[in-house]
């Protein structure tokens, strides 16, 4: 489970990091991760060969993405956890 802290933290490592847009190249048969502004993109992780190099150059890529999109679906499901626990107690049951 997530805790407020944890939470707080993980937003903190996302604000500090390099902003989107994150993107894989492939060069010389080695996915590598890149970030930062379209014409200065400066390397992220180069992805060393294996057999799911490329879907690990993707996962990482859309990482910075995809953990917006998380902590945001989850202060929205606290909201609607909120809003319900306003308006019936959850451990009396729905009447």
């Amino acid at each position: 489970m997530l805790n407020q802290k944890e939470k707080e933290e993980i937003e903190a490592r996302l604000k500090l990091a390099t902003q989107a847009p994150w993107v894989t190249d492939l060069h010389q048969g080695l996915w590598s991760v890149y970030c930062g502004e379209i014409d200065h993109y400066h390397p992220v992780a180069i992805i060393k060969q294996n057999q799911n190099q490329e879907n690990n150059a993707k996962f990482i890529a859309h990482s910075r993405t995809d953990i917006i999109k998380c902590l945001n679906e989850i202060d929205r499901l606290n909201e609607v956890i909120r809003q319900f626990t306003k308006s019936s107690p959850i451990e009396g049951g729905w009447n």
